[in-house]
């Protein structure tokens, strides 16, 4: 509740679009982890752990898989997860696995509801020094630790390194890949420069063509070489080795048959927002990796872009490696601009500049980019029924109920796609949440019910008809919607802008005070009204994070792209209409108006009709709980009557206009506001306080929405003449009007006298 808040019969109730409110979840977290990092290839282990943590931070349950790119868990092995761990041992054998050195991917992978999590750790395989190949004397070093994509090496005087630049090549596509020497001093690690490197293949080329099994390089300052192997025409793995001085290093380039990339759609809904959102503005992109037998390929580097024509402005991981199932994941994230995008991805060729023009291609379904963010403009704000039986009890109010709802869309009219909170205030009655009002029309709804205390009192405005110290907006109830992390409504491309989908300095917007109750309909916040007091952006310092002070703040001057947008709606409570007893023919009061007034007398078999406004004790319209109008004869047998009449929909005794109009603040900081005219956006802005947009609502007439119809009264034939000739006296027969509905104890009535020849 708002700091400061004084009155009572503030009551506040959260409801939520699309989602139950609850606590947000984070995401799952697989986390693999190695001890130690570096083995031996002769029957070395290290222990793999995997810690599993679910999207509220508990330990995870179920089963974990782990597997390898090479050694004992390449087939993989499925783990059952002890509070939220599982271990197993790793070891990798050259003897059986000839792959067993350098480094070798540890993955492991976890389903939580319906939801792949991975994650990945790395062990480095050596092998224990044995002397060169050639059984000569042993070696000044031991072999090399990996670098890269490195398998092992010799050294002495100098230091040869070797990195690949990806996993794989893949085959018949022409694919490449960089590969990098660094030469050095065993000794201090001084880098090498001006040395040559030379680079041989068993398979593949060193140019575009098969054939170049040979290539050197010489080393730049920092010591480093570089030549580039095709793939060309080779089909099976090979081996690439780089040799200087006394130093070398060697490498196997693997060589994948990969097929296809296919399209994983793993979201339930493929929308996202514009970045300034803040939420939901970036989605995972999955693509998995087949070779020609539809088998999941790992360890392949997947090139992501955004397919031109889409949304411009977004963004996409550009490169991911795939998984033990053949998965390469990247995140695309808007940026300000709605529309489509769609994410191409590639494997094999450069990676830069751009996407290659050659390789296995793949193309995602559209993912569409809407704005995302509540609009004011918008908002819309509604109850159900307009007029509450509330004050039809001799202790009012009576607890009576309606449905009341907010829908809650961006400017475009796309519905949001994330939880909406939508918080109501009420002048008196309350505001509750209604158990399963969610639904997918982005409308959030709340039962507002009339117990509890009668509306405030106010004075009448001018020409507000009075009975008494009643008048129509003494039982006027105000009820707010407020949701929070909207945009102020604004007009693009008006006062000469741009249409460009976002708001510039310039163009016409609403200017929105914090939310309030107006419980006096006044148009202004006065001391004790209930109200929220939101994040404010200093309009003169911007960059400035937005505070609260603990008091109502009026517009602020500048547009609010992350603002508490708000509307009201409004009931009223009646009564019974009024009821002027048994006197017969009384003088008509402001609550009974005829127009004409009903005849004295009406000629033989001639007929009268007249019409009527009934209201009741604030000039306000029966509740329409089942009412009706009646008319019937109470005293006499001669004469007819029958009654039309209009008792039924939902509607105040008054006409309500919401509108938009332009407004200067008479004071800083005093919430009141002159009316300059309706809200123009055709012409120049010139700027606040002079020309900006403000939300009212209005009484534009009175005594417009009362029960009301027609009377009509038929005549009989003329009496006989008397037996000596003369003319019958008149007769004088009392019709009544009768309104009730299903609240009423009694009709509320009308008697009136019709006198017939």
């Amino acid at each position: 509740m708002p700091r400061g808040l004084r009155v009572a019969a503030v009551i506040c109730a959260a409801v939520v679009v699309y989602a139950a409110c609850g606590p947000a979840e984070n995401p799952a977290d697989l986390t693999v982890t190695a001890k130690p990092r570096t083995i031996d290839n002769h029957g070395g282990k290290s222990t793999i752990t995997l810690t599993a943590t679910d999207g509220q931070g508990k330990p995870g349950t179920g089963t974990v898989r782990v597997s390898s790119a090479a050694g004992d868990l390449v087939a993989g092995q499925e783990l059952t997860l002890a509070e939220g761990t599982a271990t197993v041992d790793f070891s990798c054998v050259v003897a059986t696995d000839p792959s067993c050195t350098g480094t070798i991917a540890i993955t492991g992978e976890w389903v939580v509801k319906g939801k792949l999590v991975s994650g990945n750790t790395t062990v480095t395989v050596v092998t224990p020094d044995a002397g060169p190949p050639d059984a000569g004397p042993p070696d000044a070093g031991p072999s090399l630790p990996d670098a890269g994509s490195f398998d092992g090496g010799t050294y002495g005087v100098y230091r040869l390194s070797l990195a690949f630049e990806k996993n794989a090549l893949i085959k018949g596509t022409g694919d490449r890949m960089l590969l990098t020497a660094t030469l050095t001093e065993t000794t201090t690690s001084t880098a090498v420069a001006d040395a040559g490197v030379t680079f041989t293949t068993t398979g593949g080329s060193f140019a575009s063509t098969a054939g170049t099994l040979t290539t050197t390089a010489a080393t730049d300052a920092t010591g480093v070489a570089t030549a580039t192997v095709y793939v060309t025409d080779a089909m099976a793995n090979f081996r690439v080795t780089a040799a200087a001085f006394d130093a070398t290093a060697y490498g196997t380039v693997v060589v994948s048959n990969v097929n296809t990339l296919q399209w994983v759609d793993t979201t339930m809904s493929r929308v996202i927002t514009v970045a300034s959102t803040g939420r939901n503005n970036s989605i995972p992109v999955q693509f998995k990796v087949l070779d020609s037998a539809s088998q999941p390929v790992p360890n392949i580097a997947v090139n992501f872009r955004i397919k031109p024509g889409s949304a411009s402005g977004g963004q996409v991981t550009p490169t991911a490696v795939s998984n033990t199932m053949g998965i390469a994941q990247a995140t695309l994230s808007s940026g300000e601009s709605v529309g489509s995008i769609t994410v191409e991805a590639v494997v094999s060729g450069t990676e830069v500049p751009g996407m290659p023009t050659s390789g296995i291609r793949g193309e995602s379904g559209s993912y569409t980019v809407i704005v995302g963010r509540p609009s004011d403009g918008r908002l819309n704000v509604t109850c159900t029924r307009k007029s509450l039986g509330a004050l039809e009890t001799a202790t009012p109010p009576l607890d009576l109920t309606t449905d009341c709802a907010a829908t809650v869309i961006d400017r475009n009219g796309a519905g949001v796609p994330f939880p909406v909170t939508v918080q109501w205030l009420t002048e008196q009655g309350s505001a509750t949440p209604n158990s399963g009002s969610q639904d997918m029309s982005n409308t959030a709804h709340t039962t507002f019910h009339t117990g509890g205390g009668l509306p405030l009192a106010v004075t009448p405005f001018a020409g507000e008809p009075s009975n008494g110290a009643n008048n129509p907006r003494d039982m006027f109830v105000t009820i707010i919607a407020a949701v929070g992390n909207g945009e102020e409504e604004f007009w693009d491309g008006s006062g000469g802008g741009v249409t460009n989908g976002k708001w510039d300095p310039g163009e016409w917007f609403v200017d929105l005070p914090e939310p309030f109750v107006d419980s006096n309909d006044n148009q202004r916040y006065d001391p004790g009204e209930p109200f929220i007091d939101t994040d404010r952006i200093d309009c003169a310092n911007p960059a400035a994070p937005p505070t609260r002070n603990g008091q109502w703040d009026g517009p602020n001057g500048c547009w609010d792209s992350n603002i508490t947008i708000w509307r009201s709606a409004h009931v009223v409570y009646t009564g019974a209409l009024a009821s002027f007893g048994t006197v017969s023919n009384p003088a008509t009061a402001p609550l009974l108006v005829f127009a004409p007034a009903p005849p004295a007398s009406i000629l033989p078999n001639q007929l009268a009709s007249f019409g009527y406004q009934w209201f009741d004790a604030y000039f306000n319209r029966l509740s329409s709980d089942s009412a009706a109008v009646t008319a019937q004869t109470v005293v006499g047998t001669r004469g007819q009557v029958s009654v039309t009449s209009t008792v039924g929909g939902e509607s105040f005794g008054h006409d309500l206009v919401y509108e938009t109009v332009r407004a200067t603040e008479s004071g800083p900081g005093t919430g009141a506001f002159s009316i300059d005219g309706p809200c123009d956006s055709s012409i120049p802005d010139a700027g606040y306080p002079l020309t900006r947009c403000l939300r009212q609502y209005r009484f534009a007439a009175w005594q417009t929405g009362p029960i009301g119809g027609t009377v009509t009264v038929t005549a009989p034939a003329a009496q006989s003449p008397l037996s000596d000739g003369g003319i019958p006296p008149p007769t004088t027969t009392t019709f009544e009007l009768r309104a009730t509905n299903s609240l009423q104890a009694g009709p509320s009535t009308y008697r009136f006298d019709v006198s017939f020849q």
